[in-house]
């Protein structure tokens, strides 16, 4: 990840690539579903910090796994969490 990118266009674009539209395709925009500003503070010069942060929700039926690096992971969401709505992921 760059470090100058914030990881909330990491999250765009890395869901936009999984589907193989344009990020600005993506309905609803992320901002809908999270605190975008947040998420990029939470990740803001976490890269090598002790005890850096990691955050996983879902977004358009894909599961957002956000490393404390900064290193974004997309993958489909467990069937039964399509039926719920976009946000963060539950036990």
């Amino acid at each position: 990840m760059d470090p100058d990118t914030p990881v909330s266009i990491t999250v765009i674009e890395a869901v936009a690539e999984t589907e193989g539209v344009e990020p600005a395709a993506l309905e609803p925009p992320l901002y809908d579903v999270i605190e975008t500003s947040a998420l990029d503070a939470l990740f803001r010069d976490a890269s090598g910090r002790s005890g850096a942060p990691s955050l996983e929700f879902v977004y358009r039926g894909h599961v957002v796994s956000v490393s404390g690096d900064g290193d974004v992971r997309v993958t489909p969401a467990h069937p039964a969490a399509s039926t719920v709505n976009d946000g963060l992921a539950s036990d």
